[in-house]
């Protein structure tokens, strides 16, 4: 576990039987960090799962776009994922032409993925973080990407949100991928919403109901702790659960930083806590995701816009992803 001290005999022996311990080229032989790094187009990373996973149970994830590209990728290599099963009408969102689709359950920061987890627990569940905008329309907080939603919509969209969540204990495993730090909340409630009150003037208009917050290294490690547990809960210990991170950078900042700085801060501190919180813990584990898109060939890891993981790399990881959790 990290942060507790091991005796040296058993440090020195992990240390010894670790091939790929060393960074530097000088070997010559293939195994150090920096050939591995060069060699394929996908980085060679050393990854001995603590558990194996049963691919006939059901699949849940949770977090950012990626977690969306995880999912299909599962699913297209038959699992079942319950979160495949939730698709909002093309229609519904602010970019249209690309069909029905679930990208609205992205949930970017471990405060909202915290909430969302809890959320079917609210006695409030129904209305909670649904902005009225007035002349009948509605802005989910919750949802990320859907457009202004009428009174019938909004209800529809909401109370799919809320079903899919009452089938989180029905998972056996949860993949969770956090995204950033850079949070909003509202303010009446304390509910982590997973779009900032922008983009559009009526929503503007009701910004004051939210609140930014640039959550801590404690508070991030708070709500990842948070989330595993209340996961445990609801499936009553029978889920195991796979942390990873993100790699998608900001696509821009509220911080008034660099972008490029602000994302080394989100993401410094989501791997810190991951690693830490799946150290905690013997039903989770942490998958190294982000280090293979980060240390993968950039010209095969990213599409144009430097931002988003082509997909043919993201479906080679899940392959490495299968190989080791599934017999």
């Amino acid at each position: 576990m990290i942060g507790s001290p091991i005796i040296p005999d058993a440090i020195f022996e992990q240390a010894r039987s670790n091939k790929a311990r060393v960074f530097s080229a000088h070997a010559g032989d293939g195994s150090s960090g920096a050939e591995r790094k060069k060699g394929d187009i996908l980085a060679t990373l050393q990854h001995t799962p603590k558990f194996k996973l049963d691919a006939t149970a059901p699949f849940f994830a949770i977090g950012s776009c990626f977690a969306r590209n995880i999912e299909l990728s599962l699913a297209q290599q038959g699992l079942h994922c319950v979160t495949s099963q939730c698709v909002f009408p093309d229609d519904y969102y602010e970019l249209r032409g690309f069909g029905a689709r679930n990208g609205a359950l992205n949930a970017y920061t471990p405060g909202s993925i915290m909430d969302l987890i809890r959320f079917a627990k609210r006695s409030e569940a129904e209305t909670v973080a649904l902005q009225d905008v007035g002349d009948g329309q509605w802005a989910d907080m919750l949802m990320s990407g859907l457009r202004l939603l009428n009174d019938d919509e909004a209800a529809s969209a909401r109370k799919q949100l809320l079903q899919t969540y009452r089938n989180l204990p029905d998972a056996r495993t949860v993949i969770i991928t956090l995204g950033y730090t850079e949070s909003w909340r509202e303010k009446a409630t304390g509910m982590f919403i997973n779009r900032p009150p922008a983009g559009n003037m009526r929503l503007n208009r009701r910004a004051g109901h939210y609140e930014f917050l640039n959550m801590s290294a404690e508070q991030i490690l708070g709500a990842v702790h948070t989330s595993v547990q209340e996961i445990y809960q609801q499936t009553e210990g029978r889920a195991k659960l796979i942390l990873t991170v993100s790699p998608v950078p900001l696509a821009s900042t509220f911080t008034g930083q660099d972008v490029i700085t602000a994302n080394d801060f989100s993401k410094g501190v989501l791997l810190a806590a991951a690693r830490e919180v799946s150290s905690a813990y013997d039903f989770v584990d942490y998958f190294p995701s982000y280090q293979y898109v980060i240390h993968s060939h950039p010209e095969a890891a990213w599409d144009n816009d430097g931002v988003h993981v082509k997909y043919s790399l993201v479906n080679r990881i899940m392959q490495r992803f299968c190989e080791m959790y599934f017999d």
